[in-house]
Order: structure tokens, then sequence, then C-alpha cells
């Protein structure tokens, strides 16, 4: 299945190496499933993540027999985003643990730790812009910082209003 190469290696690192044996006792392999179809659509989604790499998984036999064994291109950008989703939660939430330690992050903290999540799965810069998962991470902590405000009408720290530098936009 084509997909983007930061996200195979997260896969490989979870999942061991390929084929990926895709179990219905997963969330993955449940993922997988839902998304194998008997025709394939010749749809192209219009947000997507285009793919760099390939990944192989194993599916059973008798569910390709009853469900089909194509995946159209945008149930594999469904699925690459799916991926992407949870690669990013797992970063955020590893960045939030550690932010709960401590009162005021150094400076470069983000980098840093977002670089060493990198390597935890052998990504390169080049894999995936660092800049670019920075301001993800700070555009989310913004957002869940909304979201809490409104709920508890309590504003955050302000560790999160001032993120790695960047000035709060208003």
């Amino acid at each position: 299945m084509p997909i983007k190469g930061y996200l195979k290696k997260y896969l490989l690192y979870h999942y061991g190496p390929e084929p990926i044996t895709a179990s219905r006792n997963s969330t993955l392999g449940i993922v997988l499933y839902s998304i194998l179809e008997r025709i394939e659509l010749n749809w192209q989604p219009t947000h997507w993540l285009p793919p760099d790499d390939e990944i192989k998984f194993s599916v059973s036999e008798n569910y390709i027999k009853r469900s089909g064994f194509v995946i159209s291109p945008y149930n594999y950008s469904l699925f690459n985003n799916y991926v992407d989703s949870q690669f990013r939660d797992l970063l955020l939430a590893r960045i939030d643990d550690k932010l709960t330690e401590m009162n005021e992050p150094p400076i470069g903290f983000y980098k840093r730790e977002i670089k060493s999540f990198f390597n935890k799965y052998g990504i390169e810069e080049y894999d995936f812009a660092m800049d670019r998962m920075v301001k993800h991470i700070y555009r989310e902590r913004q957002r869940i910082k909304k979201i809490k405000e409104e709920k508890t009408g309590t504003s955050c720290p302000s560790r999160i209003k001032n993120f790695g530098g960047f000035s709060q936009r208003k």
C-alpha cells in the first residue's frame, strides 16, 4: 500500500517487519480491514498525504474472499491520515508528559523532544520537516488550551501562552 516514508518507519517500529499481519483484534487491523473493497474507485481525495513509499500487509485470505482486496486511492489516503494522526497524537502526549514535570520549558525544549521522538522511530529530518512539526504542536496546544478555557472559564499557565518562542496571536 502507498504510504509516507516516516509513517512506514513508525508502523514498522510498532508492528515489526513487513509484511505486517493485519489482525481484526488490533486497531491497525480493524482500520485496514475497513478500507478493503471489491472494486477500485478512481476518485482522488482533495486533501491527502501523497505517498512516497510502500508498505506490505498480510491479510486473511478468508476476509479477502468476503470483502475484497483493493484499496482505492481515497482509502489509502484515509489510512495515511489515520496513521499520521496517531503519530502526531503520540508525540503531543509525550511532550505534554514532559511539560508536567517542569514549570517553564528551557529554550529549544520542543525541538529536542521532537528530534528525540523522531530518532526513536528512525525518522530523519529530511523525512519530515522539524519546523512543520513544531508549528503543528503549537497549534494543537493552543486549540486544547482554548477548549479548556471555554469549559472551565480559567486560563492556562504561561508556558502554554508563549509556546516555544511563538507569541500568542490575537
